[in-house]
């Protein structure tokens, strides 16, 4: 039985590249009494010669006789953890040394948060970095996924008790999305956070599985719809499978295609911001994410601003406040793009 507060989850899939330094990253950090829990999902590269090197009593290894998937072995992870507190890891990002100190520290001084992660330094082997600085306040996160993840997957601490209660777990249906239905089922009834410091270096890994994922848009739109899907059933809306598109769409900037999309999908927002007006999300963070997607699918639909503007206020003026400062933003993001 393990006694330590923490247990760092990593899975490993032909990760030899990189493995190396994400491990060294977790054994390093300032805070020491962890577990940290490896597993092999039927890796057939050195992964495991490179496992075996680190003489670390903290490591716990465990091998899967074959190769069951991402969401099958954290699932798999999950289960095996006793721990107070569950941290995620992969297999080819780096902790920052005082990520577990300071990710704990704020668990302990906020009971009423089930899940929190942390702001990244994202980078890639050419060099390339750049920051993504996350929400803290937990009605801004739930906000948040309406739209997308909100919290880092790599970087998350997470409450071992919440994913009892709750028989939390994630889902095969949300493939490569897979965090962003886990924290939108769990924000219906719990509050999530972030520490807004940089506290992870995520590498931007083509041959990855996200980045693999994104080659194949089809299946990224069906599995991204699958978590909408949940996220609206907890709302109460009944949506069609055109709606979940529509939106899908939308936030991928591919709407606007013409006057019929345009207004299916500004219906859609407006029966949405509707529905969430007198429940416990921030308005202010809702339209300011609409705006966002707005001006997004302006840009790639190539529409100049009197098109925009025309647009606008036909069909979104009623959902969102266009300002002077976003008009600005859309001209100068129009010209650079």
């Amino acid at each position: 039985m393990n006694t330590t507060r923490v247990t760092v989850l990593m899975p490993v899939y032909n990760g030899e590249k990189h493995l190396f330094e994400a491990i060294e990253s977790i054994l390093n950090q300032t805070y020491k009494e962890f577990e940290l829990l490896i597993i092999n999902d039927g890796s057939t590269d050195k992964s495991e010669d490179i496992i075996k090197k680190f003489k670390d009593s903290r490591i716990r290894y465990v091998v899967n006789d074959y190769n069951i998937g991402l969401i099958k072995t954290l699932n798999k992870g999950l289960g095996l953890i006793n721990s107070e507190y569950i941290a995620r890891m992969d297999a080819d990002d780096i902790s920052l040394p005082t990520r577990l100190e300071k990710q704990i520290k704020f668990m302990d001084q906020n009971k009423d948060i089930a899940v929190s992660g942390t702001s990244i330094l994202v980078f890639n082997n050419k060099g390339k970095v750049r920051k993504e600085i996350v929400s803290k306040e937990p009605i801004k996160i739930r906000t948040q996924l309406l739209f997308y993840p909100a919290l880092m997957h790599p970087t998350v601490l997470i409450r071992k008790k919440i994913i009892e209660q709750g028989n939390f777990e994630y889902d095969e249906a949300h493939k490569s999305v897979e965090d962003f239905g886990l924290w939108q089922k769990m924000s219906v009834n719990y509050k999530l956070s972030n520490i807004p410091e940089i506290l992870l270096k995520y590498r931007i890994n083509e041959s990855g599985i996200t980045q693999l994922a994104k080659k194949d848009i089809d299946k990224q739109d069906l599995m991204h719809i699958e978590v909408y899907k949940q996220t609206f059933n907890s709302l109460g809306m009944k949506l069609s499978e055109d709606d979940l598109m529509q939106y899908r769409l939308f936030l991928t900037g591919r709407a606007f295609a013409d006057s019929n999309s345009i207004l299916a999908i500004s219906g859609f927002i407006k029966s949405l911001k509707k529905s969430i007006e007198n429940q416990a999300f921030d308005l202010d963070t809702f339209n300011a994410n609409i705006c966002r997607f707005y001006r997004l699918n302006s840009i790639k639909r190539g529409l100049n601003y009197s098109e925009t503007n025309d647009i606008y206020k036909e069909y979104f003026e009623s959902i969102f406040k266009f300002t002077l400062k976003e008009k600005m933003k859309f001209v100068i993001k129009r010209y650079f793009h």
